[in-house]
């Protein structure tokens, strides 16, 4: 881990926040492994002190590449987001392609809590963050065979699927994700 930096979520409230925490660090390394440093934070470890004397708290820590600062304070606000020289909305279209990707057969990942604060730039690319409320997902929107990413959706930025409602996606959670950055749906 030399000259890497770090964020480490610690907690020591023993009912809820530590078995979300280790659920989180499964996540992780069951399910986000094939995204870590490229899409999500590579995760270094969870550790857990479980003190003998029943006395004192236990604790426990998560410790996980830093990955920059929240992009934006609202979801609408990511469609304009580094906007670059063309006006391509590099950074939505790349934070979808990653949302897609949680729900791909090589993932199979709802996130079930996404937030703006959840979507960080880090030099210029999107890292998703907080999976404790995350679960496994078979989507529905992927077909035998193929790949949904943004290349599938019809043009001009939703103009079809506006027309065609939310079975167009057939994902409940990527329809919604749709909507909230804006991708021209009702």
């Amino acid at each position: 881990m030399s000259g890497q930096d770090v964020i480490v979520k610690y907690t020591d409230e023993e009912q809820i926040a530590i078995p979300r925490l280790e659920y989180e660090s499964r996540i992780y390394v069951d399910r986000l492994k094939p995204l870590w440093g490229v899409h999500v934070p590579r995760f270094y470890g969870f550790y857990l002190y479980d003190p003998k004397e029943r006395c004192e708290l236990s604790r426990a820590c998560v410790i996980l590449q830093y990955c920059g600062e929240p992009a934006v304070s609202d979801l609408l606000l990511l469609k304009d987001y580094r906007r670059d020289d063309l006006g391509v909305k590099r950074f939505r279209n790349d934070t979808m392609d990653i949302y897609f990707r949680l729900h791909s057969p090589e993932i199979e990942l709802a996130h079930n809590a996404l937030k703006a604060s959840h979507i960080l730039d880090f030099e210029g690319k999107p890292f998703l963050i907080d999976f404790a409320d995350s679960g496994y997902h078979d989507c529905f929107a992927w077909e035998e065979g193929k790949q949904l990413t943004r290349d599938v959706l019809p043009a001009k930025e939703g103009e079809i699927l506006r027309k065609m409602g939310s079975q167009s996606v057939k994902c409940y959670e990527l329809w919604n994700f749709l909507r909230s950055v804006d991708y021209g749906l009702p």
